[in-house]
């Protein structure tokens, strides 16, 4: 076998002899009557770390789609969100009993300011 470099020109259009490749067809559409959404988050603390973990899968149009997310923040992220979400869960207690005030006989009566 020689050792010498064979000189191409770069110009030079290289026909291929054409191959039994067969076409694939796209999947028909299917009925957009069925698809779904699964998602699947979870939050929880360890010591001084807090681990999140989602989970996401959905099918539409004939189309399988999966994401997954895994990490680490620190401890005071979860108590944080902690206290937040308890403060939201009490205004909407508060508000939704503030509705039902007018019923009750010993109804305090708003002064003007």
């Amino acid at each position: 076998m020689s050792k010498e470099l064979l000189k191409k020109n770069r110009n030079e259009i290289v026909r291929k002899a054409e191959s039994n490749l067969e076409l694939v067809r796209p999947a028909s559409k299917t009925s957009p009557f069925f698809s779904f959404h699964y998602s699947y988050q979870e939050i929880s603390c360890d010591g001084d770390k807090t681990h999140v973990r989602s989970k996401q899968k959905s099918f539409k149009n004939g189309k399988l789609t999966s994401e997954e997310f895994d990490g680490t923040l620190p401890g005071s992220v979860y108590n944080g969100m902690i206290g937040e979400m308890q403060k939201l869960f009490f205004n909407q207690c508060a508000t939704l009993m503030n509705s039902f005030s007018m019923f009750l006989p010993f109804q305090a009566k708003k002064t003007k300011e």
